[in-house]
């Protein structure tokens, strides 16, 4: 797990329960919004 990932791409790629609580992470991401369409790329990519 060398790859860092911001939290709302990690729930995309792994789940939200294998995630810490979004409101947790978005205190310590300044990115959270920004990543949205990237979010919205991956969960096409993967199926979700």
């Amino acid at each position: 797990m060398g790859r860092e990932y911001s939290p709302e791409v990690a729930i995309a790629l792994y789940g939200s329960e294998v995630v810490l609580p979004l409101n947790e992470w978005r205190s310590h991401s300044s990115r959270a919004v920004e990543n949205k369409e990237e979010i919205e790329d991956l969960q096409l990519q993967v199926g979700l």
